[in-house]
């Protein structure tokens, strides 16, 4: 669509009800798929599956001639980027980077701990099971 969208999918146990609930920051609209009689919509029958491709359709049309809009960001809110294994600042060592959401003054204010570079060779005093670098693995 090529818009900023938000929403949520939802789907009852037996898939009886299928839904899907978006939102633009200049519409809000709901669908919902499911018979008047207690029926199952079939095996596998989500709200991403019955009724987003719906919500995407009817909101493509209705945004069709709208300007693109975006969400405002509260001031009090900051994006950062963390290591998503260790909830911390990414380290040069970080593989998962994520950017997330903070309210500002919760974001992490240290790096994640460096990890050794598996490639790295180390010094190991076999008889004394003594490493001279900190960062060995032994």
């Amino acid at each position: 669509i090529g818009r900023p969208l938000a929403g949520k999918t939802g789907t009852t146990n037996s898939y009886n009800d299928a839904w899907f609930v978006g939102y633009a920051p200049n519409l809000a609209t709901g669908v919902w798929v499911g018979f008047d009689g207690v029926r199952t919509l079939g095996r596998l029958e989500s709200g991403a599956h019955a009724a987003l491709p719906i919500w995407t359709k009817f909101v493509d049309q209705a945004l069709l001639h709208s300007p693109v809009m975006t969400f405002p960001i509260p001031n009090d809110i900051q994006f950062a980027q963390i290591d998503t294994t260790t909830g911390d600042l990414p380290s040069k060592t970080s593989r998962n980077i994520s950017t997330e959401v903070f309210r500002k003054g919760t974001e992490p204010g240290k790096a994640a701990p460096q990890k050794a570079n598996p490639m790295d060779f180390f010094e190991f005093d076999r008889l004394n099971s003594d490493s001279s670098n900190q960062l060995s693995p032994f």
